[in-house]
C-alpha cells in the first residue's frame, strides 16, 4: 500500500523537496522551522527559552530589525545551595557588574551548584568502579565534578574581577574562599 503524499506546509514536503533536490517552497520551510524549533525546545508553546530573561517586543511586528533588546528582572536569582547564593551576593555586592556579566555571574553560580551537588555524591561514594570489562576505574564523577570545576574558574575568569583591591582588605572572619581562581 503506497504511502499519502504529505501535502506543502508539513516536514514530510520538505523532505520530499529536498529529497528531489528541489528549493523547499515557503510553507515547507516554515514548517522545517517550526520542527527544528520544537525538538530543540524553542517551540511556540515551550516558554523554557532564558526563563530570566525577557525580550521586549519591537514597536512594529512586521519589520526585520535588529534582535530584541533582554533585560533582567530586579532581584537575585535563585539557586540550590548556600555557597552558590552566598557567591551571588558577594560578588553583586562588591561589583557593579554590566548585564553580560550578570549572565556570566548567574551560570558561575549555576556550576557551584552542580558542583555541591557532585561532591554530596562523591562524599560517600566509592572512587573506583568497576568497568565494561571488569576492570578498575575510577568513578565517572570524578571527571565531572573535575570539568565542572574547571568551567567555574574559566567563568570567573571572564568575569575579570579586580581581586587586588578585595586581597587588600582581609575580610572580616568569613573562612576560606572557596572562589579562588
Amino acid at each position: 500500500m503506497p504511502r499519502e503524499v504529505q501535502p506543502c506546509g508539513t516536514y514530510a514536503a520538505y523532505q520530499r523537496h529536498k529529497r528531489k533536490k528541489e528549493t523547499p517552497c515557503g510553507p515547507c520551510v516554515k514548517a522545517n522551522r517550526e520542527r527544528s524549533a520544537k525538538s530543540a525546545g524553542r517551540g511556540s508553546e515551550s516558554k523554557q527559552a532564558a526563563p530570566r530573561l525577557e525580550a521586549v517586543k519591537s514597536a512594529s511586528s512586521a519589520s526585520r530589525g535588529p534582535s530584541p533588546v533582554r533585560t533582567l528582572p530586579t532581584g537575585s536569582p535563585q539557586f540550590d545551595h548556600p555557597s552558590a547564593t552566598r557567591l551571588w551576593a558577594d560578588v553583586t555586592d562588591a561589583y557593579d557588574l554590566a548585564v553580560h556579566e550578570l549572565l556570566i555571574l548567574e551560570a558561575a553560580c549555576r556550576e557551584q551548584d552542580i558542583i555541591d551537588r557532585l561532591d554530596a555524591e562523591l562524599q560517600y561514594a566509592p572512587l573506583m568502579s568497576k568497568g565494561s570489562m571488569g576492570q578498575d576505574v575510577a568513578n565517572p564523577l570524578l571527571g565531572e565534578v573535575r570539568q565542572h570545576r574547571a568551567e567555574f574558574n574559566r567563568l570567573l575568569k571572564s568575569l575579570d574581577l579586580d581581586t587586588a583591591g578585595a586581597a587588600a582588605a582581609p575580610a572580616a572572619d568569613s573562612g576560606p574562599s572557596v572562589w579562588a581562581v
